[in-house]
């Protein structure tokens, strides 16, 4: 893997003051410059604490990197035309999923997998710089995970896209590299293809 980007070791830590914990540790971590790499793991394995530790690395480092999560902050009374044109962006990106959005829409209509997919949009004008998406398929239906995975998967070709995702399963058609976290370390590192969840056996009861 050609590297872009590597940092050793890797310590994330959470919350303030007395309360501030280590939630990850990593030997070594190593992004590539292009291409679609995932994060995933249970609730509580640090997952969206490591997609912002990479964007304050990454914004330090020059990389220019964009995040976009729940939590995007659209203009207050903004309108979903005003939105695309901060960036540039001059329509709706091709291939990506536009439900009934319309450009003339106020965002704070908007629903929670409608704002999902303007943040991407707004995002098809900038740079090619590093995107960070935490849940980026949340909110959305079966058919338009797997066009947004799609859409991604195409956007990476020129760019790092790093996504936290607990649906993997939109992605399974997508080139992907899958780094998936639990009990504050790495489980997994490697193609997402390859890679087999563990499942917990089920005992069975036998009734007479």
């Amino acid at each position: 893997m050609v590297v872009g980007w590597s940092w050793s070791p890797v310590r994330v830590t959470y919350g303030l003051g007395p309360w501030r914990r280590e939630v990850l540790a990593l030997e070594h971590l190593a992004l590539p410059p292009t291409g679609l790499w995932l994060i995933g793991g249970p609730p509580g394995a640090g997952k969206t604490t490591l997609l912002r530790w990479l964007w304050q690395r990454l914004e330090a480092g020059g990389a220019g990197a964009r995040m976009v999560s729940e939590r995007f902050a659209f203009p207050p009374g903004a309108r979903v035309g005003q939105v695309l044109g901060v960036n540039g962006a001059q329509a709706w990106p091709q291939g990506l999923p536009r439900s009934t959005i319309t450009e003339d829409q106020p965002v704070k209509t908007l629903s929670r997998g409608q704002r999902q997919l303007l943040g991407l949009a707004a995002l098809d004008g900038t740079p090619a710089v590093p995107w960070l998406l935490d849940e980026p398929l949340a909110g959305l239906d079966a058919v338009q995970a797997v066009a947004v995975a799609r859409w991604l998967q195409q956007q990476a070709a020129a760019r790092l896209i790093v996504a936290v995702s607990h649906a993997l399963e939109p992605f399974t058609a997508a080139e992907a590299t899958l780094l998936m976290l639990e009990a504050g370390g790495r489980a997994y590192e490697g193609l997402l293809a390859e890679w087999t969840p563990m499942v917990e056996p089920v005992a069975s009861t036998v009734q007479a």
